[in-house]
């Protein structure tokens, strides 16, 4: 009797955790999540990927197309670079490479630190919070030509 008491009495205690695990909210004021991406590339596959000509090739704000301005840059395997304007006035620019793999742009001229710019299909792309909203700005490497002289070289002596 008294071991059919103790089952019943435990039975109803897990019973009764059972039915208040998830019926009462948690507050989630103070909880803050925070995400650490770093990426599988070694800093020495990031600089060739980085090194070389890009241009500007897409400009949305909001989602919206806008007209690509009229830019590109050349970033060197050391870290310098130049950013040409739609003069194509050279202005000295340095880039580093982030903690997930990006790039990080520092004019050198104003000072001006821009946010991470990330590989995304081969693009390098920017993602901005501005006065006239969301910006998103792609670049595209421009292929060496030099790569495409020695592919059509090799080619014609075969």
């Amino acid at each position: 009797m008294k071991r059919t008491i103790c089952c019943i009495s435990a039975a109803a205690l897990l019973a009764g955790f059972a039915c208040s695990c998830g019926s009462h909210s948690t507050p989630t004021d103070h909880v803050s999540v925070s995400l650490e991406m770093h990426s599988s590339k070694t800093p020495e596959e990031i600089t060739s990927d980085v090194a070389g000509d890009w241009k500007i090739s897409s400009k949305t704000i909001n989602g919206n197309e806008q007209e690509t301005p009229v830019g590109r840059y050349n970033f060197a395997d050391n870290g310098n670079g130049l950013f040409y304007d739609e003069n194509d006035m050279p202005h000295q620019v340095v880039w580093s490479i982030t903690e997930s793999g990006g790039i990080r742009l520092i004019y050198v001229e104003t000072g001006e630190t821009t946010a991470n710019y990330e590989f995304i299909s081969g693009d390098l792309v920017i993602n901005e919070d501005t006065s006239q909203g969301r910006v998103e700005t792609h670049l595209t490497k421009v292929p060496d030509k030099t790569e495409g002289a020695e592919a059509d070289s090799a080619g014609k002596e075969k």
